[in-house]
């Protein structure tokens, strides 16, 4: 199973992309790739959040406004992947960039789980433009 994922991926232009960005291997890519099959729907990549259910929970009544955790709505699959990947990001990568340094700051204020989610939501907005010109080029191509 292994072996054919491997071979799909390396098939396809979007996975090559989407595994150039940092602790995106080849299940992340092609779940990514599988779960946004239509790129076009989504207008701009922030709205792939709600997608994947990296938004945050809302209860909102007359006299309630509150805040919760992330919805999970949508693609628990890749919702995990993701998560994944930005916990070998925080953890096992010795790079410092931008969005670590960011993520860091957000770890010591709310905690490493928050920090996580995101980064993975970070990850989600940078990954989408990847794959939005991958599966664009590839429509044109074919």
């Amino acid at each position: 199973m292994d072996r054919r994922l491997r071979i799909i991926a390396s098939q396809s232009q979007a996975c090559e992309i989407l595994m150039t960005i940092p602790a995106v291997g080849v299940q992340t890519s092609a779940a990514f790739a599988a779960a946004v099959d239509e790129a076009g729907r989504f207008r701009q990549s922030r709205n792939a959040g709600a997608y994947f259910g990296l938004v945050p929970r809302r209860h909102q009544s007359g006299e309630f406004d509150w805040t919760g955790g992330i919805t999970k709505q949508g693609d628990g699959t890749v919702r995990k992947l993701l998560y994944e990947a930005a916990n070998s990001i925080l953890t096992r990568s010795r790079e410092t960039f931008t969005k670590k340094t960011w993520v860091m700051k957000i770890a010591k204020r709310r905690g490493m789980k928050k920090a996580r989610v995101a980064l993975a939501a970070a990850s989600r907005v940078s990954c989408m433009p990847c794959c939005v010109m991958a599966l664009c080029s590839k429509r044109e191509k074919g």
